[in-house]
């Protein structure tokens, strides 16, 4: 059976990262406890989530700004919907396409919880626990959370995340992500809603007329 190939670069780039920086809040702070609480239940997967985002990457090695503009939708059981630019990435818990408008082309796979794919909830339970933030500083309308890698001997891919979250709201507001080649990702979320009425079909794709099919279940 062939194994999976939905993690091309793009895609290890752009949607493993907006997943992991949204479900990876492992966070111990005495009195900041309640905000923190407040935080994870917001994005613990078991909430309806959209939003739309900005997105500025810097390509280290090519000295290279890239911006794109994309949206999100995550509702429990696995369904999510991710555009960015011309690339769609969406599931339903059961099957999962990854469409490109540029080359006209839709990948489609088998969406299960085998090893080839890793599920927005299996983020979760895998970072939950991961990571410690520190707080860089907190006002009435912002904190800013830190988290710095500190060996670097360390496996894991990012080095630094700051997020800034609205404390009243216990919402995410920017993301700012380094790799370790020295990559840097800003996330600016915009147009936020939580617990919404998702209809069905934003999970389910009507694959158009005169596209390349890969069909891979």
């Amino acid at each position: 059976m062939q194994k999976h190939k939905l993690f091309t670069n793009y895609y290890n780039f752009f949607l493993i990262k907006l997943f992991f920086v949204l479900f990876i809040f492992s966070l111990s702070f005495g009195e900041q406890g309640l905000l923190i609480e407040r935080i994870k239940s917001n994005y613990s997967g078991n909430k309806s989530f959209s939003a739309k985002f900005d997105l500025n990457i810097f390509w280290k090695v090519r000295e290279k700004e890239e911006k794109k503009q994309g949206r999100i939708i995550i509702a429990p059981k696995d369904k999510f919907r991710v555009e960015v630019g011309n690339v769609l990435w969406m599931s339903n818990g059961i099957t999962l396409w990854e469409y490109d408008k540029n080359i006209s082309q839709v990948k489609i796979t088998n969406f299960s919880s085998g090893k080839e794919v890793i599920l927005p909830s299996q983020l979760i339970n895998k970072y939950f626990a991961k990571y410690h933030f520190n707080i860089l500083e907190q006002t009435k309308d912002a904190v800013i959370l830190e988290w710095k890698r500190d060996s670097l001997l360390c496996e894991e891919d990012l080095t630094y995340i700051k997020i800034i979250a609205n404390p009243q709201t216990a919402i995410v507001l920017k993301v700012f992500t380094q790799d370790k080649k020295g990559n840097q990702t800003t996330y600016t979320f915009k147009d936020i809603k939580f617990d919404i009425n998702i209809p069905a079909s934003e999970f389910s794709f009507v694959i158009p007329k005169g596209v390349r099919i890969l069909d891979n279940r």
